[in-house]
């Protein structure tokens, strides 16, 4: 839906209310969580990609905190069960 109003934005006179849209979009892609991180993190780079490289949209460090969450989800899915629960317990009061 991003790329379309991206697209929508582009033919239309540089409406910014299509670009809003658009960034809009990216982020609620990247914020649904019954997708994969991989997917979340493909979103978040196509968003940053628009957001900071091509528009200078003011959402660009948006994009970034949702590229780096969903980077973060990639890395502990290649843990085993033992480091994700070490992992857990060290940054928490004991409770994981």
């Amino acid at each position: 839906m991003g790329k379309v109003l991206i697209l929508a934005h582009s033919a239309k006179d540089d409406n910014s209310k299509h670009l809003d849209q658009a960034m809009s979009s990216f982020f609620a892609a990247t914020q649904y969580l019954f997708q994969s991180a991989s997917r979340r993190y493909t979103m978040a780079i196509t968003w940053m990609y628009y957001a900071d490289f091509i528009y200078e949209h003011s959402s660009a460090i948006d994009a970034y905190n949702a590229a780096l969450q969903a980077l973060s989800q990639l890395a502990a899915l290649n843990l085993d069960i033992q480091s994700r629960q070490k992992a857990l317990s060290a940054s928490s009061d004991g409770l994981a």
